[in-house]
């Protein structure tokens, strides 16, 4: 993967203004940190994020690519036919590990699905301590769980509300 092009996709300047506004306006509500404080906080929040949340789909990507193409492989190799023992017997054992493989397989990618939760969970932790530790470099204290909260959701919420403001504007421009 390109890293110019990784940085054009993950971090578009318009939306992390948006959430550094809102990270501003957070800490200057909220009272907790600082108002540029929180503007770093969110900044570093919306950027763990969305590089964990990328890291996580290539792998799981990866990972069912892997599995499909390890079923494929399977399904092209040729079985060995024994004709001194009897045919059912001789159809089981050729193909028992095919038959197990594609079993493991099945359970495997019908569970796939099962990987969104603890992903979910990686994602926002990674991004609750990349937040703590831009603020440890600022040589503040860190936030604890719930204002990180507290603080994500009121600027996650100002972005989404100044973003939506945002193109609506620019859709009544293109009108006129």
């Amino acid at each position: 993967m390109d890293i110019i092009n990784f940085c054009k996709e993950t971090c578009r300047p318009q939306e992390t203004a948006l959430y550094a506004v809102g990270g501003f306006l957070s800490g200057r509500c909220m009272g907790i940190i600082s108002p540029m404080d929180g503007a770093a906080y969110m900044v570093a929040i919306r950027m763990a994020y969305l590089v964990s949340q990328k890291f996580t789909n290539e792998a799981l990507d990866y990972l069912e690519r892997k599995i499909f193409d390890f079923d494929r492989y399977l399904s092209k190799t040729p079985q060995k036919i024994n004709p001194n023992k009897p045919s059912y017997l001789n159809r089981l054992k050729s193909s028992g590990s095919r038959l197990a493989a594609r079993w493991v397989g099945f359970v495997v990618r019908g569970n796939l699905s099962l990987l969104k939760p603890p992903r979910s969970f990686i994602n926002v932790y990674l991004s609750y301590g990349a937040g703590n530790e831009a603020l440890y470099l600022l040589g503040k204290q860190p936030v604890g769980l719930l204002a990180a909260t507290g603080i994500f959701f009121s600027s996650a919420v100002f972005a989404v509300l100044a973003s939506s403001s945002i193109d609506l504007a620019k859709a009544k421009k293109a009108a006129c």
